[in-house]
């Protein structure tokens, strides 16, 4: 998450239009290449998810690629970890 400073964040989320607000986490700092915590426990109406297809959006400012992340496994890494370990011959540690 590249999202130390207070002006890094997600301003918005929303998913088949439906609104679930912004998210600004704290991480110790911006390599810290986790996952955040936003909109926990929002409800989503049945309507937006019916047909089996969301579109979700979210809406960065001043955030940049730091991390790479593997969605299957639930991990992230710092960009310069991920292109070290490709660069030498390592899986990739991203999808």
């Amino acid at each position: 998450i590249d999202m130390a400073e207070q002006s890094e964040k997600l301003a918005s989320t929303s998913i088949g239009g439906f609104q679930l607000g912004d998210c600004n986490p704290t991480p110790e700092d911006d390599f810290d290449c986790g996952f955040a915590d936003c909109v926990l426990g929002q409800r989503i109406p049945l309507h937006v998810t019916q047909s089996g297809l969301v579109d979700l959006r979210a809406r960065a400012i001043r955030t940049s690629a730091d991390c790479h992340c593997n969605r299957l496994l639930g991990t992230c890494y710092s960009a310069a970890t991920a292109a070290m370990g490709e660069a030498l011959g390592e899986d990739p540690l991203t999808d």
